[in-house]
C-alpha cells in the first residue's frame, strides 16, 4: 500500500440495474479500494458516468447503444472540470474515449481487446459497423494517453504491448479478485431442493462469438459418459443456430438451456456439475473457471489467450480447436475419481490466490505509479 494519501475518481461507465462481469468488476473494485481506505489516508469515490438502464432502454433498440456513448462523454466533461485533484480510473477500457477532452492523470482497466480484433478481421465473426468502429479508434487512442493502464491478465497486457507499441513499464498487471461470496463459500455444498439431478456437464456464457458456444455442443456430443449425462447451458437464451446445432448432432434431448440465472443458481450449478466446460475462443480474463474450482468443480478448458493464467496448472486444457482432445479430457474427468479428487483438490488451492485483498495491492501499486 502506498505510503502518502490518494484521491481517486472511480469512473463507471456500467449502467445502473444492469448485471454481468463489468458491474461485478466494479463491486470488486470499490472492495478493493475500501481496504486501501482502511490502512492508508486514500480516499475515493464512484461516479457514475452512464445512463439509467430504465432511461436507457426508452430508446429504441438502434439507437440506445449511440445514446449511451454520447451521454458518457457529455457526463465525463463535466465531471472532469469538478474533479482537478483526483486520480480518475475509468474502469473499462472500451469507454476511453470519454478521456479525450479531459486532462490531468487517470487510469483505465482494459478487460480485452476484441472489438479491436474483431475490427481487424482476426475472428470469424461479423465486424463492427461503423459507429462501433468510431467507438474502438476513439477509445484506442485515448489507452495511449493515459498515465497508466491496468490489464487484467498478461494476456491482455501483451495484447497491449503488440497492437499499440504501449511499454511495458506503463502498464500494471492486476488480477480480478473472486467474489467474497465464492470465497466464503468455498468449501460449502450449496444443494438445490427437490431430488438429486441427473449428472450433468455445465457451460456458463453468452452468445457472443467467443464464447464458442456451438464448440461445447460439439464437444460434448463427442464425450462418452454415462447415458443419462446432460449438458447445462446457463446464459441468455440459445440463438436459433445453437438449437439447430444440437439437434444436428442428435443431443438435443440431454441439453437444457438455464436461461439468466440468478448468482445463487449459478453457485449452485457450480457445487452440482460434474464438471465446468469452458472451451473460450478468446478471454480478457474468464471467473467461471475460478468460480468453479473455489466450488470444487473440476474445469475443463481451451488454453486459448488468458485462460491459462486463470486456470494455472488446475484445470486440464486443450486447444480450442481439439474438439476430440477437449472431449477425451471431459471423460477422464467422468471415468477417474482420482484425477477427479486431486482437480478439486488443486483447484480449490488454486483459487485462494485471487483475493480482494491481493487485488487492492495491486490497484495500490498502479495508482501510485500513475501519480509519478
Amino acid at each position: 500500500m502506498p505510503q502518502k494519501s490518494s484521491s481517486v475518481a472511480l469512473m463507471s461507465t456500467n449502467p445502473s440495474g444492469f448485471v454481468g462481469s463489468m458491474a461485478r468488476y466494479e463491486s470488486l473494485v470499490i472492495a478493493a479500494n475500501e481496504i486501501m481506505a482502511q490502512q492508508t489516508g486514500h480516499s475515493f469515490r464512484t461516479v457514475s458516468l452512464a445512463m439509467p438502464l430504465r432511461r436507457l432502454r426508452l430508446f429504441p433498440r438502434k439507437i440506445s447503444t449511440v445514446v449511451h456513448h454520447l451521454w458518457i462523454k457529455s457526463k465525463m466533461q463535466m465531471v472532469r472540470q469538478q474533479s482537478e485533484r483526483e486520480l480518475l480510473h475509468i474502469l473499462d477500457g472500451s469507454h476511453a474515449y470519454a478521456l479525450d477532452a479531459t486532462h490531468g492523470k487517470s487510469v483505465c482497466t482494459v478487460h480485452d481487446l476484441i472489438p479491436w480484433h474483431q475490427m481487424h478481421g482476426r475472428f470469424a465473426s461479423r465486424p463492427p459497423g461503423r459507429f462501433a468502429r468510431c467507438i474502438i479508434h476513439q477509445s484506442t487512442t485515448a489507452l495511449k494517453s493515459c498515465s497508466r493502464l491496468i490489464a487484467v491478465s498478461h494476456c491482455t497486457a501483451a495484447d497491449l504491448q503488440h497492437e499499440f507499441g504501449i511499454p511495458n513499464t506503463g502498464i500494471s498487471v492486476v488480477n480480478p479478485a473472486l467474489s467474497p461470496d465464492f470465497m466464503s463459500s468455498m468449501n460449502q455444498d450449496i444443494a438445490a431442493p427437490g431430488p438429486p439431478p441427473r449428472p450433468f456437464i455445465l457451460h456458463l456464457g453468452n452468445n457472443a462469438f467467443y464464447k464458442n458456444r456451438t464448440g461445447v455442443l460439439r464437444i460434448f456430443a463427442q464425450t462418452k459418459g454415462p447415458p443419462d449425462l446432460e449438458l447445462i447451458m446457463a446464459g441468455p437464451p440459445p440463438t436459433t443456430e445453437i438449437q439447430s446445432l444440437a439437434a444436428e448432432l442428435k443431443i438435443q434431448p440431454r441439453v437444457r438451456f438455464i436461461h439468466d440465472p440468478s448468482e445463487m443458481e449459478v453457485r449452485s450449478l457450480y457445487h452440482r456439475a460434474v464438471l465446468l466446460l469452458f472451451p473460450s475462443l478468446y478471454e480478457g480474463w474468464g471467473w467461471p473457471p475460478l468460480e468453479a474450482m473455489a466450488s470444487g468443480c473440476p474445469v475443463v478448458c481451451s488454453n486459448a489467450a488468458s485462460l491459462p493464467e486463470v486456470a494455472g496448472d488446475a484445470a486440464l486444457t486443450a486447444p480450442t480447436d481439439d474438439i476430440p482432445g477437449l472431449a477425451i479430457l471431459c471423460q477422464r474427468v467422468l471415468t477417474d475419481p482420482i484425477l477427479r479428487q486431486n482437480m478439486i483438490a488443486k483447484g480449490r488451492q488454486h483459487a485462494t490466490q485471487f483475493t480482494v485483498k491481493r487485488m487492492a495491492e495491486g490497484l495500490s501499486h498502479a495508482y501510485t505509479k500513475s501519480a509519478m
